[in-house]
């Protein structure tokens, strides 16, 4: 029965909706000079990601491994393929109604940009050399929790599960499966790299190690600043596993709190900086897209990334922390 169920689940997935200002992020950055922004407005929605790996693979014939990045991805494929690719995906808005094919859809691309977050501050802390991959399979790493079947439906229920682990298990016991199971079998459905099906299946194995100990630490360290349960003895292991030492630990664990000291250096892109420049001297997105050449989406897009980098919820709290740090 379950085995029915999932197998309709995966196919409803693969045609998975982007949010729709993100895909028109991924238009926009079509009249930028370089890539850059290409990659970066993909890498703002889980959609886009799943399908410019997919696409990238099915067009240059890539064996699985070969494609281990959006960044990677990009470049393997021209203008016009990314712009089809573009304007081909389906999109939703979580403010005209409850998504009614993927209603997790959103929760999940929210919480996959947070991760992202973290597994970029983790990566300069542990010296990690393939960031590029590292946001890959972080962005995608909780994306079977789309097709498990939710609480209500044959799913984990009335069950005490706080901590991640405490989920899995919730989920191995009464599934016989896992999320992180299911998104590996997508990611192989998809002919994604087999080092992100593999970190994404072991994202919460407590021996993990490389690529999946990284996932799963920057999993573990986003829900301890959003001030859930976690087993720290866990997030010590997996910190050990990839290299980082306690006083960076210590760091990130403390940044989770209050994301920076003074001093800091400012974490924003350049564009994101001018951006938040712009809006500290009263500017609005209409005005600041017209001043730098790109669309009012695209500034809120960009605003979605700040406040994710500075852990913050809203323009004036944004403001307020880049002055105090001296960024703006």
């Amino acid at each position: 029965m379950l085995e029915a169920t999932l197998a309709e689940r995966f196919t409803t997935l693969d045609d998975l909706p982007a949010y729709a200002q993100s895909r028109d992020a991924f238009l926009q950055a079509f009249t930028s000079p370089g890539a850059h922004d290409i990659v970066a407005a993909v890498e703002t929605d889980v959609a886009l990601v799943v399908a410019v790996l997919r696409l990238a693979g099915e067009r240059h014939g890539a064996t699985n491994g070969d494609i281990p990045s959006v960044a990677h991805a990009v470049n393997m494929l021209d203008g016009a393929e990314l712009e089809a690719c573009a304007r081909a995906i389906p999109v939703f808005d979580p403010l005209e109604g409850v998504l009614a094919v993927q209603p997790g859809l959103d929760l999940l691309r929210l919480h996959a940009s947070a991760a992202k977050a973290v597994a970029e501050r983790l990566a300069e802390k542990a010296a990690w050399r393939e960031r590029d991959e590292l946001v890959a399979a972080t962005l995608l790493h909780d994306i079977g929790k789309l097709a498990l079947p939710r609480a209500g439906e044959g799913g984990p229920e009335g069950r005490p599960a706080s901590t991640p682990e405490e989920r899995v298990r919730a989920e191995r016991e009464e599934l016989g499966t896992d999320h992180a199971a299911a998104g590996a079998a997508l990611a192989r459905r998809w002919g994604l790299s087999e080092r992100l099906a593999q970190a994404i299946e072991d994202h919460h194995e407590p021996g993990a190690r490389g690529l999946a100990a990284m996932v799963r630490l920057a999993d573990l360290l986003l829900h301890h600043a959003h001030g859930r349960p976690v087993e720290l003895e866990e997030v010590v292991t997996m910190s050990a596993a990839v290299g980082l030492g306690r006083d960076g630990l210590g760091s990130l664990l403390y940044d989770g709190a209050q994301p920076f000291s003074p001093g800091s250096p400012c974490p924003l892109s350049e564009r994101e900086h001018e951006i938040l420049r712009r809006l500290a001297t009263g500017g609005v997105y209409r005005q600041i897209a017209g001043e730098l050449g790109i669309s009012s989406s695209t500034v809120r897009n960009h605003l979605h990334r700040i406040y994710v980098k500075l852990g913050t919820v809203d323009r004036a709290q944004a403001v307020l922390m880049a002055t105090e740090q001296g960024w703006i």
